[in-house]
């Protein structure tokens, strides 16, 4: 896992275990990210259209580790 912007949580000579670290830290997955926006767009009740799906959800759902495929419609969203 990466971990992005990890220096506003760390002392800069920082070097071990994030679990010995002692700090309490959010971790929060780029799926998880990209599959939440879509979800506020249709509670919001604006459109989701195939670019805003291929950008996001179909990002995650495309990749080697996930293997699914592709979400394509948009009826009923």
């Amino acid at each position: 896992m990466q971990y992005i912007a990890a220096t506003a949580f760390f002392s800069e000579g920082y070097s071990g275990s994030l679990y010995l670290y002692g700090a309490n830290i959010v971790a929060v997955r780029y799926a998880e990210i990209l599959s939440g926006y879509p979800e506020t767009r249709w509670e919001g009740e604006m459109p989701i259209t195939r670019p805003l799906l291929d950008s996001t959800i179909n990002a995650v759902r495309g990749r080697a580790s996930v293997r699914t495929p592709a979400v394509t419609e948009t009826d009923g969203l």
